[in-house]
C-alpha cells in the first residue's frame, strides 16, 4: 500500500469521488477528502487519477500497514466524549442587561406628585417586576437550546452524531487497510446515542430541569425587592386647561435598572449554572460512552481477527473538568474580617461586618475579583480572600 494525499491544486470537482468512492468522499463542506492515508493501487484509483483535471492526487512511499492500523486503534481508544467547561460556557452574551417591559410614561392625570409616583410604582410592579421569572427563563432557554441542546438531541448537530461520524471515518480508513471485503457489512456504521429513555434526557427535552433549577440559581443572586426601585420612578407636572396642576409618572428608568440588575445576577450565577449543566450532561455522556464502548469492542475484535495485531483496546469513557474558580464548601468569617462587600453593577462597596455574620456558617459559592463570594440564609456577601476559614 502507498500513502495518498490530495494536494492544493484540487478544484473540488468531485470526479475522483465518482470514479473511486472506496478511497474518496466529500466532507460536510463539500470538499474532497481521502478516506485513508494509504491505499492499494486499484484500477478504480488509476481511473480517478487519470481523470483528475488538476492532477491533484499524489501517491507516496509504501506504508507500514500494521503501524497504520495501530495508530487508528489509538484514535479509537480516545474516541469517547469528554465534557469540558468551555463546551457549555455561559457566555457574556447571556449576562448582558435584560430587556424589561416598562409601564412607560403616563398621561398627565394625577392631582399630586405623590399620587403619580404611587401609580407609577404600581404600574412598574405589575408590568416589570412581576415578570422577573419569565425574563430569567428567556435567557436560560436561550442558553439551553444553544449550548446544551447538542447533548440531548440525535440530529446531525448533536455532539453524538458528530462524534459518530468521526469514528466512522476512522473505521473506513481501517477497512481500506485490512480490506473491506473481509469485514462485516456494517463495520463502518456508527449509530450510537445515550439512552433516550433516561429521565434527564426526557426532562431536558421538555425544558424542565435546566429552566426550573437555573431560575433559582439566578434569583439567589438577585436580592432586590420591588420597593428598592421606587426611587427610579420619576414624575413631572403640567397644567390642565383650567390652569390647575396635574402630574404624570415615568417608569422607564426603573425598568432599565431592573434589567441591569438581572444581567448582573445572571453573571454572578455563571459558575453555578455551568456546574449544573455539566452535572446533567455528564449522565448522558456517560450513557453514550458506555454504549460506544460496547459497539467498538465488537469492531476491534473483528480487526484483530483479520489483522492479527495485538493492541490496547480500552475505550476512554466520560470525564468532566471541574470548576477551576473555587473550592466549594462551608466556611466562617475570620475575626479579622471586619469589612465585607456588596457588589452593585460590578463595583464593590465596603461595609462594616455585622457581628452576627461571624456566628453564621457560609457556603463558599464563587469568586469575583479576588473576593470570595459567600451565601447564607438568603444573604450574599463578598470578603477578601484571606477573610474566611474552612469549617
Amino acid at each position: 500500500m502507498k500513502a495518498i494525499k490530495i494536494n492544493e491544486k484540487c478544484n473540488q470537482c468531485g470526479v475522483c469521488v465518482v470514479k473511486c468512492p472506496a478511497y474518496f468522499a466529500e466532507d460536510e463542506e463539500g470538499n474532497v477528502k481521502t478516506l485513508a492515508p494509504s491505499v492499494n493501487e486499484t484500477a478504480e484509483l488509476k481511473s480517478a487519477m487519470d481523470s483528475c483535471p488538476e492532477k491533484a492526487i499524489e501517491l507516496g512511499e509504501e506504508v507500514d500497514i500494521e503501524k497504520s492500523i495501530q495508530e487508528y486503534m489509538n484514535q479509537l481508544n480516545e474516541s469517547g466524549i469528554t465534557v469540558k467547561r468551555e463546551d457549555i460556557a455561559f457566555h457574556e452574551a447571556y449576562t448582558r442587561p435584560v430587556y424589561v417591559p416598562s409601564a412607560g410614561v403616563s398621561r398627565y392625570e394625577y392631582r399630586s406628585s405623590s399620587r403619580a409616583e404611587s401609580a407609577g410604582y404600581d404600574a412598574f410592579v405589575s408590568t416589570s417586576y412581576s415578570q422577573i421569572d419569565s425574563l430569567i427563563l428567556e435567557r436560560i432557554t436561550d442558553y439551553r437550546v444553544t449550548e446544551i441542546k447538542p447533548y440531548y438531541t440525535t440530529d446531525n448537530e448533536s455532539v453524538y452524531a458528530k462524534n459518530n461520524q468521526k469514528i466512522a471515518d476512522i473505521l473506513k480508513a481501517v477497512s481500506v487497510l485490512v480490506g473491506s471485503d473481509k469485514l462485516p457489512s456494517d463495520f463502518c456504521s456508527v449509530d450510537i446515542y445515550p439512552d433516550t429513555n433516561n429521565t434527564v434526557w426526557k426532562m431536558l427535552n421538555r425544558g424542565e430541569i435546566i429552566s426550573d433549577n437555573f431560575i433559582g440559581l439566578v434569583k439567589r443572586e438577585f436580592n432586590y425587592s420591588a420597593s428598592e426601585y421606587r426611587t427610579y420612578i420619576d414624575w413631572d407636572d403640567s397644567e390642565d386647561y383650567r390652569g390647575k396642576d396635574v402630574y404624570n409618572y415615568n417608569a422607564n428608568d426603573a425598568s432599565r435598572e431592573l434589567g441591569k440588575d438581572l444581567g448582573h445576577a445572571l453573571r454572578w450565577a455563571k459558575s453555578d449554572i455551568e456546574d449544573g449543566a455539566i452535572g446533567y450532561i455528564k449522565e448522558l455522556v456517560d450513557s453514550y460512552n458506555k454504549n460506544l464502548k460496547a459497539c467498538l469492542k465488537k469492531k476491534i475484535q473483528a480487526i484483530k481477527r483479520i489483522a492479527n495485531i495485538n493492541f490496547n483496546s480500552s475505550i476512554v469513557t466520560s470525564s468532566t473538568t471541574a470548576s477551576p474558580e473555587v473550592s466549594y464548601g462551608t466556611v466562617r468569617l475570620k475575626p479579622t474580617a471586619t469589612k465585607y462587600y456588596n457588589c452593585y453593577g460590578g463595583n464593590f462597596s465596603m461595609f462594616s461586618t455585622p457581628a452576627r455574620y461571624f456566628e453564621m456558617d457560609w457556603e463558599l459559592v464563587g469568586e469575583i475579583e479576588n473576593k470570595k463570594k459567600l451565601f447564607s440564609d438568603g444573604i450574599t456577601i463578598f470578603v477578601d480572600a484571606e477573610g474566611i476559614i474552612e469549617v
